[in-house]
């Protein structure tokens, strides 16, 4: 939330027409890490007065202080980072003429019974 402070430091002329649910919070998870990410909906703020995009502030690196090549080296007999060593999908058998059902002999109307 420290971002959305220095946020509303650089907009504190419009920051008074935010409502409670115009700001989001969303957890967002990674691998072994969850980090925050903070959205402003600028609805409620007069169309003139809005500012634009501004570049993302991040001050999270989920790589930060972590060894790649041991992290690689230590996974590498993990199924997961081979590719291509899924196992198949079991073939499906094909219908053939004998695993269909018989069909339901068809009658001339004109042929039935009279129903009494």
């Amino acid at each position: 939330m420290e971002g959305f402070e220095r946020w509303k430091a650089r907009h504190a002329d419009i920051v008074e027409y935010l409502e409670p649910p115009d700001v989001l919070v969303d957890g967002m998870r990674g691998r072994s890490a969850v980090w925050y990410r903070v959205r402003v909906n600028l609805i409620h703020v007069p169309e003139e007065k809005r500012p634009g995009q501004e570049p993302l502030e991040s001050d999270f690196d989920p790589w930060a202080n972590m060894d790649v090549e041991a992290w690689k080296a230590a996974t590498s007999g993990s199924r997961a980072r081979r590719p291509g060593t899924k196992k198949p999908a079991p073939e499906q058998p094909t219908e053939t003429a004998a695993d269909e059902p018989p069909e339901a002999p068809t009658q001339d109307p004109a042929e039935a019974p009279a129903e009494r």
